[in-house]
């Protein structure tokens, strides 16, 4: 029997043993820019009838206004899917900080009235997912997920529980980062987000990628990185199966139409 908690219906009891998820990818984005470009992609999402208004652009964390690219080119080839009842999941890695440095900052030498009040809600780890499901109209649950280096393969274990639990009829799965806060690399200022939109398979499905989840997959040397997965899904990869370890699972990735 379904049990209702805070609106969300759970049609699945937990069970003690891992059980495997597969998902069509239905369609991908990726997005990167200089932090100096971040204000025009505000201004142009405000502008636009699918941006969430001046006011909330306005005070967005960079890396959620990445997100929102990401997901617009994602939905460029989404061949109309709707995305009403999908769940959002991102991963912001340490979002907020650089906002939160200059605002802490300009409160020690002009007070409290010097800043924004908006600062606490757009630089939180769940403002990303947030923001994200308001602009695509979703009305699964939304989560920020990990939010720390290293945890980028905690997004595929939410979505395997909520996968069991709740099964929403697809998910966004959404991963940013501000460059230095990666790779540390000297001079390297910049944004990028990969924006993944995955369903359960379906025989018309148009998708090109099948990713299954298992814990009793054989575990690839190669660790998930959503950074690698961008250059793989535009075709810079040997575009054969692959598999990366996920945690405790197993992810693997097969071509649709040249698999067994």
């Amino acid at each position: 029997m379904a049990v209702d908690s805070r609106g969300t219906s759970v049609s699945q009891s937990f069970v003690g043993h891992s059980q495997a998820c597969e998902w069509d990818i239905a369609c991908h984005g990726f997005a990167k820019a200089d932090v100096t470009a971040i204000g025009f992609m505000r201004r142009q999402f405000a502008e636009s009838w699918t941006g969430p208004g001046k006011g909330s652009m306005r005070h967005m964390e960079d890396q959620t206004v990445a997100a929102l690219e990401a997901v617009r080119t994602a939905r460029s080839g989404s061949n109309g899917v709707a995305f009403d009842q999908w769940a959002v999941l991102g991963c912001p890695i340490l979002p907020g900080r650089a906002t939160f440095s200059e605002n802490l900052g300009r409160y020690a030498k002009e007070g409290a009235f010097a800043i924004s009040p908006q600062v606490i809600p757009q630089c939180s780890l769940h403002s990303l997912p947030g923001q994200l499901s308001i602009v695509l109209g979703a009305h699964g649950p939304n989560l920020g997920v990990g939010g720390w280096p290293g945890t980028e393969h905690q997004v595929w274990s939410t979505a395997w529980s909520l996968e069991k639990a709740v099964e929403p009829e697809g998910f966004w799965l959404i991963w940013s980062c501000r460059e230095p806060d990666i790779s540390g690399l000297p001079g390297s200022d910049s944004v990028k987000a990969l924006a993944l939109a995955v369903h359960k398979p379906k025989p018309d499905s148009s998708a090109k990628w099948r990713v299954s989840m298992d814990h009793r997959q054989e575990k690839s040397s190669a660790s998930w990185c959503p950074w690698k997965m961008a250059d793989i899904l535009d075709g810079n990869g040997n575009g054969g199966p692959f598999s990366m370890a996920c945690g405790a699972f197993g992810l693997r990735f097969v071509p649709l139409g040249g698999h067994a």
